[in-house]
């Protein structure tokens, strides 16, 4: 009798191991898959950041480049 208290104690802790392992695994699967989305998130909006930069200040100077021809034409 003592011998099946035994095993089910041990049972129950061997459950109890391996139910903390697999979660931390899924944890830690999950977080990375979560760090990694972030991080191409994160390089996305830098990407479309630097293009909005550039159209705006092409945009800027072309309207700075128009305006100084209609200044020619007028003058």
């Amino acid at each position: 009798m003592d011998n099946i208290i035994f095993w089910l104690d041990v049972g129950k802790i061997a459950i109890a191991v391996v139910l903390a392992g697999v979660g931390w695994f899924v944890g830690h699967k999950l977080a990375s898959k979560n760090t990694r989305e972030q991080k191409r998130r994160d390089l996305t909006t830098e990407h479309l950041i630097s293009v909005y930069r550039i159209l705006t200040n092409e945009i800027a100077h072309r309207e700075e480049i128009e305006m100084y021809e209609k200044l020619r034409t007028v003058l």
